[in-house]
């Protein structure tokens, strides 16, 4: 009778202890600290080590893909269970790598790096559409957007603080 009694103990108190580590949220700033600094390094490959013009070709090729009916317009996850889909997305796209990828109907692309509460990638719109969502343009038509701009006053010093020396 004790056994039973002991085991009935130690799990209740483990599930009370789950219970409180979640509601405190201990539990989430390892694996926040470990998602800043990955997405930080995302960001450095995309600002600064990423050919602008070949991921601008990129999204235009997957924005013609959607145009011809290749893919449906959508959201795409490319980092964590990625769809299908992804898999045949071009080189340039998936070295980032994004979280996700959207390919809207009306033509623009949205790599997202960062989403969530923050977010922060890339936009590419049809030729002749060439601002809507975007803080920064890496070249022309490839526009660079990240929350930080609208939330941190001369946030363009912190993107060139991750500039590799």
């Amino acid at each position: 009778m004790t056994r039973r009694w002991d085991f009935a103990v130690v799990t209740a108190l483990a599930l009370l202890a789950a219970v409180v580590l979640y509601w405190s949220g201990i539990w989430v700033i390892p694996l926040t600290m470990y998602s800043v600094h990955e997405a930080k390094g995302r960001q450095v490959v995309l600002l600064y080590k990423t050919d602008h013009q070949d991921l601008l070709r990129a999204c235009r090729e997957l924005s013609a893909r959607c145009k011809a009916g290749d893919l449906k317009p959508g959201q795409y996850n490319v980092l964590w269970n990625p769809a299908p889909e992804a898999k045949s997305f071009p080189k340039a796209i998936l070295a980032i790598p994004p979280s996700h990828v959207i390919i809207d109907k009306d033509g623009w692309v949205m790599v997202a790096i960062i989403g969530g509460m923050a977010h922060c990638g890339v936009v590419v719109y049809p030729e002749g559409n060439q601002k809507g969502l975007g803080d920064k343009e890496l070249v022309p038509g490839l526009w660079y957007y990240d929350d930080g701009y609208h939330e941190v006053p001369d946030y363009e010093k912190h993107i060139q603080s991750l500039k590799p020396h």
